[in-house]
Order: structure tokens, then C-alpha cells, then sequence
């Protein structure tokens, strides 16, 4: 689960869907994290002040997977989306954060599928 001051987590309490006010379907809950050592069975978070943006980043905590080209991700409403390796690290951010005002867009003719919108 991402955990941070603009995440869907935080460490010491629970959010509540006013406070998403990017919208529950723009938002990321849960992702997978692979290659870790770590099980799937254990909770980890993902600290957004520390992690990366890229999907499958080999040097950092990031959203990954052992899928060929990128991961798989929760949305607030209980939507599963894949986020493929060439979705911009900006586009990522703002999926996490629940209150930047950022419009995600799905656009197929985007890198990874979805794109910011001014």
C-alpha cells in the first residue's frame, strides 16, 4: 500500500473516500511489489517519500511484478488496472496521491496508456 502524507495510507490511521478527492477510480490502494524476498502473504508499504515512480525500477522500492513489461495495481473503488514499465513516473505520482487535483486520462496513443491533462 502506498503510505504518505498524500497517500492512500498513512501509518497511523485509515482514510476515508471524502478525503480521496481525486476520485476513488484515480487512485492507487494496493500494488504488487516483486522480488523482494518478500511474501505475498506479508503487508509492505510503499513509502512515498522514499520509492520510485517508474514500475519495475531495479534499483528502488517501486510498484513491480515479475509480468513481463509491468504491474498490476488496486484502485480505491476496487478496480484493477496494469500499469505498463513505459507509464511516465509523473503519471504514476499522481495515481498514488489522493488529493493533487491531477486529471489521469486514458489515452492509447500515451506512453503506458494514460496521460496527465492540463
Amino acid at each position: 500500500m502506498p503510505v504518505g502524507t498524500d497517500a492512500f495510507g498513512l501509518p497511523e490511521r485509515g482514510r476515508t473516500f471524502d478525503e480521496i478527492t481525486d476520485g476513488s477510480s484515480n487512485t492507487i490502494a494496493v500494488a504488487e511489489y516483486a522480488g523482494h524476498d518478500i511474501s505475498w502473504l506479508e503487508p509492505k508499504d510503499f513509502d512515498t517519500e522514499t520509492m520510485s515512480f517508474r514500475i519495475n525500477d531495479p534499483d528502488k522500492m517501486s510498484i513491480s511484478s515479475h509480468h513481463p513489461g509491468g504491474a498490476l495495481v488496486g484502485m480505491a473503488d476496487g478496480s484493477v488496472r496494469w500499469l505498463s514499465n513505459d507509464l511516465p513516473p509523473e503519471v504514476v505520482k499522481a495515481m498514488i496521491t489522493i488529493n493533487g487535483g491531477e486529471k489521469i486520462v486514458e489515452d492509447a496513443n500515451a506512453p503506458g496508456g494514460y496521460r496527465l491533462e492540463d
